[in-house]
């Protein structure tokens, strides 16, 4: 017999919550994009008008930074490749990037032409079975 301090999970318990994380991380997501569409446009605003109007406390900051990525998709595709003890396979890395905040639109095309310009300057590999590993200028820098 339970007692009222047990908890039973079932499958479709879980499989719902998957989901919901899953919905939750693409809203994320797709508000990040747009928040750095706005900080895009603020910067260009500021640069014409000589300078965003300053807050409260005096400072001028991005309006939007807590969870914008913090580095460009090419950096984080380094970092991530260095950091990794083995070669990733490219749908990991993708869902790196989506983790951490890049938006779904850019891990279609733009994803590959990042991949292509770290290949060209050596910094990543394209292993035989697709996967992404440290390129020579890394390793032998």
């Amino acid at each position: 017999m339970a007692r009222k301090s047990d908890v039973i999970l079932t499958a479709a318990e879980v499989a719902k919550k998957r989901e919901q994380a899953v919905k939750l991380k693409k809203e994320i997501a797709k508000k990040q994009a747009e928040a750095a569409e706005i900080n895009a446009w603020l910067e260009a605003a500021s640069v014409i008008m000589g300078g965003l109007p300053q807050g409260n406390e005096g400072e001028q900051e991005e309006v939007f930074a807590v969870g914008s990525p913090p580095e460009s998709m090419t950096e984080a595709v380094e970092r991530l490749v260095r950091a990794a003890p083995k070669p990733l396979p490219k749908a990991v890395l993708k869902r790196l990037l989506q983790e951490e905040g890049f938006p779904p639109e850019k891990l279609d095309n733009y994803f590959y032409t990042v991949l292509k310009r770290l290949k060209d300057k050596q910094k990543i590999m394209v292993m035989k079975d697709g996967s992404v590993a440290i390129g020579p200028s890394i390793l032998f820098g």
